[in-house]
């Protein structure tokens, strides 16, 4: 027989209709215990967006140039995976060696 559990969420919903659609109880398997996790954040809360570049190269570079000017920082992580222990990419090895 499932158990009936009230549910409380640890903050109040970011928006106002939110709070209609709050579930106020939970039922459970009292034999079984819960294998998720339920999040205590809701449909449409914004999350920072966690992005990683591939590369350090002029691509790599102008695309975070576009992300700097166009997204605020506050709303993004962002992580840069490059080969080489500088940045430019195979362009600026080029020019390195055959100048």
């Amino acid at each position: 027989m499932l158990e009936k559990i009230p549910y409380h969420p640890a903050a109040a919903p970011s928006h106002p209709k939110a709070a209609e659609w709050t579930p106020k109880f939970l039922y459970r398997d009292p034999a079984d215990p819960p294998k998720v996790t339920i999040r205590d954040d809701f449909y449409g809360t914004r999350r920072k967006l966690r992005i990683g570049v591939l590369g350090a190269g002029i691509s790599g570079i102008d695309f975070l140039h576009h992300l700097t000017e166009n997204i605020p920082a506050e709303s993004y992580e962002v992580v840069v995976y490059d080969k080489n222990e500088d940045v430019g990419g195979v362009v600026c090895r080029w020019v390195l060696i055959y100048v």
